[in-house]
């Protein structure tokens, strides 16, 4: 298995409020209200037994003691990650037909740790979590304890992690989903290093003016567009930007607005880049906000990034670069692959900790 920290902790003692429903066959369920389960990400929680999610890394986790797991989801299209006591298990590949998909069996009877997490983006659909089945022995055991420290990304298929394990830049049609895993891009990477819970709100082809390959400029529904809801595909959601105050917001963005024709002027960019800068200042007035140029998109990014840090004129907001990536170290369409995504971790983690080391 990758050496990814995966930030499990898993209880000594069960858990004596734990909610158990009898059902058929000798097995229970632990409803999503359960206090066992843990959450991270954006999620609406509005039915509490039915949470809705559609953003990149999402995380379910849940520690017991017994021998048997699945878990319910209804969801036709998305991939999540499966760890087993932190172990990899094969992907869930979500079906419309199913609701519910067994991720452990025949354990040992002593405690395990179960987290599942959403490889896919949001124009895969949404997901809608219906809780877990144990065996009828089992206990639930306390929740894993989540770190302290917080960090949101925002950003575009770069932060997604898109065509992460594709073999090289020319992928297969028909399997862009199979080659996306947020899990295993830089900003998830960079989060279990900073030991922090994430959230990744980024959307494949965003820009701050411009999406990929559109003329409009400025386009209708940029990456700002979707920032404030809970739920991309749900345009009513609001998000509670009091229920989850990060410490750590980094940015990744332009690369959709200046890859492709017609590009937007400078002018419009930068505005529109400030804008973003405004609302995310305003939801975080302590936070530490770093804006990345790079790895894929070179200049005029960077001269771009700093003439908007020099005019938004706020000491806690940095500039960020990443290097090149070459041609070998590419997935699906031209995007990071894993090793890269590594090296991209370890670049952004460091330039963190300096700046921050500066910061105290």
């Amino acid at each position: 298995m990758d050496k990814i920290l995966l930030l499990v902790v898993i209880g000594a003692a069960a858990f004596a409020g734990g909610i158990f429903y009898g059902l058929k066959n000798g097995v229970k369920a632990v409803l999503p209200s359960d206090p066992g389960i843990s959450y991270i990400g954006r999620i609406d929680f509005t039915d509490k037994n039915a949470p809705k999610f559609d953003w990149p890394g999402i995380e379910i986790a849940l520690n017991f003691e017994g021998s048997y797991c699945a878990v319910l989801l209804e969801d036709g299209a998305n991939h999540y990650n499966v760890f087993v006591d932190g172990t990899r298990m094969p992907v869930i590949t979500a079906d419309a037909k199913m609701k519910k998909y067994v991720i452990a069996k025949n354990l040992n009877r002593g405690a395990h740790s179960v987290i599942i997490t959403k490889r896919t983006e949001t124009y895969d659909g949404m997901g809608v979590f219906k809780g877990f089945i144990l065996d009828k022995k089992a206990k639930v055991l306390p929740p894993p304890v989540k770190p302290v420290k917080k960090i949101e990304f925002i950003g575009d298929s770069l932060t997604v992690g898109y065509g992460i394990e594709g073999p090289s830049v020319t992928c297969e049609e028909g399997s862009e989903k199979k080659y996306k895993n947020n899990f295993l891009s830089f900003a998830s990477i960079t989060s279990r290093v900073l030991g922090a819970q994430a959230h990744m709100i980024a959307i494949s082809g965003r820009g701050v003016v411009k999406n990929y390959g559109e003329a409009k400029i400025p386009t209708d529904k940029p990456i700002g567009y979707y920032y404030k809801k809970t739920l991309m595909n749900a345009d009513a959601s609001e998000w509670d930007f009091k229920s989850w105050i990060p410490e750590i917001v980094v940015i990744n963005l332009g690369t959709n607005d200046l890859s492709t024709e017609p590009k937007p002027d400078r002018e419009l960019f930068e505005k529109g880049y400030l804008s973003i800068l405004n609302t995310v200042r305003g939801y975080y007035p302590q936070a530490d906000i770093f804006c990345v140029a790079g790895p894929v998109m070179g200049a005029p990014l960077p001269e771009y990034i700093k003439s908007i840090i020099k005019r938004f004129k706020d000491n806690k907001t940095h500039f960020v670069t990443l290097s090149s990536v070459p041609q070998e170290l590419m997935g699906c369409d031209w995007h990071p692959n894993v090793e890269a995504n590594r090296k991209m971790a370890e670049e952004l983690v460091k330039q963190i900790n300096d700046q921050l080391k500066k910061a105290h």
